[in-house]
């Protein structure tokens, strides 16, 4: 059952805005002179994972910024653990947000994190 903190990144517990996922299969296809396909299946479960957060205050922001400067990190999603890459932090500031007190304003944020 998903509750608060229903996501932990190299064991920082945070519940995002927005969360989804796809599972992919790694596959190279080619073609037979006879039009069939080829199929060599490198992996079957691929996990790609989209996360967003909407009005987090400065710190939290470094927090995510942080993992995007780090080779992998690991995702853990019910109770399972994924070693990912995360990448494509783009934080948007909300308007006027920047008086925002204790804080260099509220952003929204968006994280894809592709299993290794």
């Amino acid at each position: 059952m998903l509750g608060d903190n229903y996501i932990e990144i190299n064991g920082v517990k945070l519940t995002p805005s927005t969360f989804d996922y796809q599972i992919a299969a790694v596959e190279t296809v080619n073609q037979s002179e006879a039009g069939t396909d080829i199929v060599i299946t490198s992996r079957l479960a691929k996990y790609t994972f989209n996360a967003s957060w909407t009005g987090i205050d400065s710190s939290l922001l470094d927090t995510i910024e942080g993992f995007c400067l780090e080779n992998t990190v690991t995702l853990k999603y019910k109770e399972k653990e994924y070693t990912c890459r995360a990448r494509g932090a783009a934080p948007r500031l909300l308007g006027k947000s920047y008086k925002y007190r204790r804080s260099d304003g509220l952003w929204d944020v968006n994280l894809t994190f592709t299993q290794i």
